[in-house]
Order: C-alpha cells, then sequence, then structure tokens
C-alpha cells in the first residue's frame, strides 16, 4: 500500500508536469534542519534529493524552509508557500508541526505528501488531501506491543513521551494495547520538545520497578536519558518510535544497552 501511494504521487507529478506545459513542479518542504532535532529533517531531505535525482522518470524543485520542529513556525512556513502559490507541501516533519497546519490547507486546494508523522488526524477519511507513506502510531504501538509483551513477557512497562501532540497520540495507542492485556504503565513521564533537559524523567525511571520504556520523543533525549540510567539499571530495555533512528543513537550510548528501533 505504501508502494502504491508512492507510486500514485510520481504518477501525479508527471501528470502534472505535461498538463502544465512540462514545468518542473516544485516541492514545498518545511522541516527542521536547524536546532536538537535537525537531522530528521536534513535526513529526509537528502534521500528526497538523492531520490529524484536518480529518477529517469520524475524531476521536481524544491523549496525548503527550516521550522526547527516548532508547530508556529510550520504554520508561518506553510503561509509563505501558499502565497507563493505551491500546491505540493512534502516531508512536512512532526505530529505537532503537521497539526498546526491541518487547517490551516484543509480547503485548500494542496497535497500533503509523505509527512512524516504517525498520527491518526492525517489518517481520516476526510484527509483526502494527504499522500501517507509512513506507519500510523496504532500500527507502531502494536508492533511494541506484541514484541516486549508478547515475545519478551514483559509487564512492568513505563512511558516516556514528549509532552505535545506526538507524545499525546502515541500513548493512546499504547495504552489501548497495555489495557488489551490487563496492564497498565507503571510509569508515565515526559520531556520537552526541542530540549536536552531530562532530569525529571531520569529521576523517575531510577526510582522505578520497571523491565522496559517505551520511548517517544527524537534522539537526543533518548540518549541523554539511557547515559544517565544505564548505570542503574543496565538491563533495561528501551523501544523508541520510528521518529527515532538507530544511527542517530547507537554511536553516543554504551555499546550493551538495550534499544529496539522500529
Amino acid at each position: 500500500m505504501h508502494k502504491l501511494l508512492f507510486a500514485v504521487f510520481v504518477v501525479y507529478l508527471n501528470v502534472g508536469s505535461v498538463f502544465a506545459d512540462h514545468a518542473i513542479p516544485t516541492l514545498a518542504v518545511s522541516n527542521v534542519t536547524q536546532g536538537p532535532a535537525q537531522k530528521l529533517g536534513q535526513d529526509l531531505n537528502n534521500g528526497a534529493q538523492l531520490y529524484f535525482s536518480q529518477s529517469t522518470t520524475s524531476h521536481v524543485n524544491f523549496q525548503f524552509q527550516n521550522d526547527g520542529y516548532e508547530p508556529e513556525q510550520a504554520l508561518l512556513n506553510t503561509k509563505y508557500f501558499v502565497e507563493q502559490g505551491h500546491t505540493l507541501l512534502f516531508n512536512f516533519v512532526g505530529t505537532p508541526t503537521t497539526k498546526a497546519i491541518a487547517n490551516h490547507i484543509h480547503h485548500l486546494p494542496i497535497l500533503l505528501v509523505t509527512p512524516f508523522t504517525g498520527a491518526d488526524f492525517l489518517r481520516e477519511p476526510e484527509a483526502r488531501h494527504v499522500f501517507n507513506l509512513r506507519a500510523s502510531y496504532q500500527q507502531e504501538a502494536e508492533v511494541h506491543s506484541r514484541y516486549l509483551i508478547n515475545q519478551l513477557g514483559l509487564r512492568k512497562i513505563g512511558i516516556v513521551l514528549q509532552a505535545d501532540d506526538y507524545g499525546l497520540s502515541f500513548t493512546k495507542y499504547f495504552e489501548r494495547e497495555l489495557a488489551a492485556n490487563n496492564l497498565t504503565p507503571v510509569l508515565l513521564t515526559r520531556v520537552k520538545r526541542n530540549s536536552q533537559f531530562v532530569s525529571t524523567a531520569v529521576e523517575a525511571l531510577k526510582t522505578a520497578d520497571i523491565e522496559a520504556v517505551v520511548f517517544i520523543g527524537t534522539y537526543e533525549p533518548l540518549i541523554e536519558i539511557i547515559n544517565q540510567t544505564y548505570s542503574d539499571n543496565p538491563d533495561l530495555i528501551y523501544t523508541s518510535v520510528s521518529f527515532a533512528a538507530s544511527d542517530h543513537v547507537l554511536p553516543h550510548i554504551p555499546d550493551s544497552a538495550k534499544v529496539v528501533f522500529y
């Protein structure tokens, strides 16, 4: 299904070019390329540019704007794109940022293509202008649950979530999976978006009777939390929502730390 959706989008680009006197379409990109989560946007942008540069059938231009993974700036960037006449928004990063723009573009002739979020509001039937490629948070929560509860047999599971729409969106589904197994989180603690201040979460983890942690956030706070809790509980298992990539985390934590990436 994911490949089919992207194939439909590529066809859209080609057909659009034909009917616009062979004009090359522009993908308007607002994501995070500066700040503590910058690698998320940088990796997506590099991958997209590489893909289209090697394509023999699809040629596009890009217009990039940094939003710092902040909703207010993402909305400002989107309004700028709309004023400039862009109709293809591409590779936006994050639930809070895409939620900030959703109402603004809902009734406009604009497509939101491959947003890097699993949020359910982008998968509702009325979100017909959205081309999703990433797995939904519901799908990811099911995978986390199967691995931790069914495969490893763990029962003492905590949640560390980013304190915004991203953290809340995923937590809702994982708590539902826990409830289906007659479980509740033994710990629920928060970290702030775009911050490496994790002392509250670290102290909570150090004092909790816990076997595993589902982490819902970006790579920098995950690194900090693992490094600050490892000596107290080296057997603690972390699973990370796919928003945090393994190649951004593993070089910066102990080799024997137990972390699962999806």
